[in-house]
């Protein structure tokens, strides 16, 4: 479901792994005749702490620190 029209429909993603599997990056767009298309970087610094960003299908740009806690 779109994020921004609320609209549901079919959507792409293709995620490749770059510099050594540190650096994920997705691209995602829209199968009709609105094509929205997100780009999402993701680089781990180590196993608990990642850097994200993200753009959207307005342009607009983001980025977060991720922390990831295990629990056994």
């Amino acid at each position: 479901m779109s994020e921004t029209t609320g609209k549901i429909g079919p959507k792409v993603t293709v995620s490749k792994r770059l510099l050594s599997d540190k650096l994920y990056v997705t691209y995602t767009t829209t199968i009709d005749e609105e094509a929205e298309q997100i780009l999402k970087l993701e680089f781990v610094l180590n196993r608990s702490t990642s850097l994200t960003g993200e753009r959207d299908e307005n342009g607009a740009v983001g980025a977060d620190i991720k922390f990831r806690f295990e629990f056994r």
